[in-house]
């Protein structure tokens, strides 16, 4: 019964619960994700170490979420599609986010990413109020680089930060040349079927080059 507020206690059976699993919470109808209109709340377990792709999805009433200090993976498409969920807790020592875990969380506002993170997956703020209020340009949150509002030029110089986000200028068909100042910035499929960039300036830091 998804009723109200979701409690999953540290332990089952003895054992520390550590993970949800994929599509743990998602309500599916003919293999088709059905909006969830009853669960008001959540409160996840402290033992909670991973959250797997796509565990709630779709939860309409969520308005707030806290992660668990003891969280150190978010996966893909986590909360997609939360359309009222306002105010997002991520915990110190979080290391990764997946893929549009925010996508399309339309009053997301409030949230803070902490300096433990070390990959962040593409679209992870999309279609939210924060990114909504973002100018036309790179979108920094936290010293990373989120997204990228607008149309970007045929010449770009990614500014400094931690970290930037994967996929950022996936199969983008206007930038011909980039410079990378910091090897931090090289990401996960950064620049993938980007059909007319002609060249690249990569920093002298640079040790491996991302998929």
């Amino acid at each position: 019964d998804l009723t109200g507020t979701i409690v999953i206690q540290d332990y089952h059976e003895g054992l520390h619960v550590k993970k949800i699993s994929a599509g743990g919470f998602r309500i599916c109808v003919i293999l088709e994700t059905k909006i969830n209109t009853i669960t008001t709340g959540l409160c996840l377990p402290s033992t909670l170490e991973e959250i797997g792709n796509g565990a709630f999805e779709k939860f309409y009433s969520l308005t707030e979420i806290i992660i668990p200090d003891s969280v150190k993976s978010i996966g893909s498409f986590v909360f997609l599609d939360n359309v009222n969920l306002k105010k997002v807790y991520l915990p110190q020592g979080l290391k990764t986010i997946g893929g549009r875990a925010f996508e399309n969380c339309k009053k997301l506002d409030r949230i803070t990413f902490p300096e433990t993170i070390e990959s962040i997956g593409e679209d992870v703020m999309s279609g939210t109020a924060w990114l909504g209020d973002q100018p036309k340009g790179f979108a920094v949150k936290d010293d990373i680089i989120l997204d990228y509002v607008g149309e970007p030029e045929r010449e770009i110089t990614i500014p400094s930060a931690r970290l930037i986000s994967n996929e950022l200028f996936r199969e983008n068909l206007t930038i011909e040349t980039v410079k990378i100042p910091d090897a931090r910035l090289c990401s996960y499929g950064l620049f993938y079927k980007c059909e007319v960039l002609k060249t690249v300036f990569l920093p002298d830091n640079l040790t491996a080059i991302p998929s």
